[in-house]
């Protein structure tokens, strides 16, 4: 058998724990509302809703950031293929018009211009372009978001 004071100690310590394990609780809790004062009823829906309005603002915020980076990506791979592609085009120029001083043959896939995608890309064609990368990208969130809006449904 246990004696008082081992059985006194015993509570004890199952006390201290279950305070312990109820502090982490509420500091890990992502809804508080409020420390260190009263809470009314009126002030929590309001306080609920302005965090519901921060997050969405967040998350438009979040999104806006993704596709400005996705479109700058698109942009500076387009750039980068027009640089090369005028490099290109200027040493096809120069071997043509060394060819034609020499008197020379000059092949017939010369004679063909190089397009500089640069110049021939619009506006129109790079928002489809980054739709298509968004779509890409978020394709897998899309499809959790389905899933749960399904088992939600069942």
């Amino acid at each position: 058998m246990l004696s008082y004071r081992e059985l006194i100690t015993l509570q004890l310590h199952l006390l201290f724990t279950k305070v312990a394990n109820q502090q982490k609780a509420k500091s890990q809790s992502c809804n508080i509302l409020q420390k260190h004062s009263v809470l009314i009823g009126a002030n929590a829906c309001r306080i609920k809703v302005e965090k519901a309005a921060k997050t969405e603002a967040d998350k438009e915020k979040r999104r806006q950031y993704i596709e400005r980076v996705a479109k700058n990506r698109i942009r500076n791979e387009l750039k980068a293929r027009g640089v090369l592609a005028r490099r290109q085009e200027r040493e096809r120029k120069k071997k043509v018009q060394e060819l034609e001083t020499a008197n020379s043959f000059v092949p017939f896939e010369l004679r063909e211009a190089i397009p500089d995608p640069e110049k021939d890309t619009t506006d129109a064609d790079i928002e489809l372009q980054l739709q298509e990368t968004l779509i890409s990208t978020q394709q897998c969130k899309q499809y959790d978001a389905l899933i749960a809006a399904l088992d939600l449904a069942l």
